[in-house]
């Protein structure tokens, strides 16, 4: 594991942009997040040559990976950027925010950071493959009644679904000199995950807090199965500008949920019920609090605005078909597994 110099780096990769290079070199942005923490060590297992973009050094749990160097800096730093890709068969954009506290946050980060990332790759040039783009099921918006498809129109509901729509779209309109596609993840979960915590914190003190319909459908998808398919996805022949729903083969009644959550953490809780009107107003309240504190606060309109949606489930037999995508973390069984994670790791 090393740090990247960056102007040694940038004279010696972008000489490599008119194909002479070969190899499997990854530039990863986000890797220091959750699902780049499980990318990376999937991309090195895969044969790749993984480059990281992070905001300080390297998360401790790539110290013992090979083939893993840094780049210390952001999405609004062009320069750093422009060493992060220069070289690079693929890039991996995993960077974005999914809190902020204004509108116009997830569009410094989620838009322009996409726009600052395509520009470097436009004026480096390296021996680009695959564009590999980690967009969000909240980019379509809820379902109407049957699984989402691809092909329906997009509907986000939420600034940050709106954010990533605008960032897709961004992407399209690079087509003709970027080979990219679009991954539209469903609520993602697994070793490592902060937001499913609270409701396994709550559920140590045998309690469950009722936010919407317990009877709302939901897509789920267990981490390592979404970094796999990441992976895979780099070098399947797919169309160029194809968008792919990545989630379990089927989806799940919230209620269902809830049953294997306190199964794994042997209890029987008791359910707290608020009523809609309660959960928009606390939703108002925390929207409040964080334009004012000009900090993220997890609780706001936009959560309770995906709560209380009775249908957020995908259709994902199109990444079944073309990108061989399966279920090897069904569930019940990744509950489980997720429940010793967190008590290992003394989270719980």
């Amino acid at each position: 594991m090393s740090k990247v110099n960056a102007e040694s780096q940038l004279n010696t990769d972008s000489g490599s942009a008119s194909g002479e290079s070969v190899g499997k070199l990854a530039f990863v942005t986000g890797a220091s997040g959750f699902v780049g923490k499980h990318l990376v060590p999937e991309l090195v297992a895969q044969g790749f040559e993984v480059r990281c973009l992070v905001r300080r050094v390297l998360p401790s749990e790539f110290s013992e990976l090979v083939g893993v160097t840094e780049v210390v800096g952001d999405l609004h730093d062009l320069d750093v950027l422009r060493v992060g890709v220069a070289g690079a068969n693929y890039v991996f954009h995993v960077a974005g925010v999914t809190s902020a506290s204004s509108e116009a946050d997830y569009y410094l980060h989620n838009v322009m950071g996409t726009r600052n990332l395509v520009d470097a790759v436009s004026a480096v040039k390296p021996p680009l493959q695959r564009f590999v783009f980690v967009s969000s099921q909240a980019a379509a918006g809820p379902s109407t009644g049957q699984p989402r498809r691809e092909t329906d129109v997009s509907n986000p509901i939420t600034a940050y679904g709106r954010s990533k729509l605008e960032a897709e779209e961004f992407l399209s309109s690079k087509s003709a000199h970027l080979p990219y596609i679009v991954l539209r993840p469903s609520a993602v979960y697994g070793p490592g995950d902060k937001e499913f915590l609270p409701i396994f914190k709550l559920l140590k003190h045998k309690y469950l807090i009722q936010l919407g319909s317990v009877d709302r459908i939901i897509s789920l998808c267990h981490v390592n199965d979404l970094v796999r398919l990441m992976a895979r996805s780099a070098t399947v022949e797919v169309h160029n500008g194809s968008t792919f729903f990545v989630a379990d083969q089927e989806p799940y009644c919230w209620s269902e949920f809830e049953r294997l959550a306190a199964l794994a953490m042997q209890v029987e809780p008791r359910r707290i019920r608020f009523g809609q009107k309660i959960l928009k107003l606390a939703g108002r309240m925390g929207q409040l609090i964080s334009r004012f504190s000009n900090w993220p606060v997890f609780l706001n309109s936009t959560r309770f605005d995906e709560f209380l949606q009775p249908d957020w489930s995908l259709d994902v037999s199109k990444a079944t078909n073309e990108l061989r995508h399966v279920t090897l973390h069904p569930l019940p069984t990744a509950i489980n597994e997720l429940v010793s994670w967190y008590r290992r790791n003394n989270w719980l």
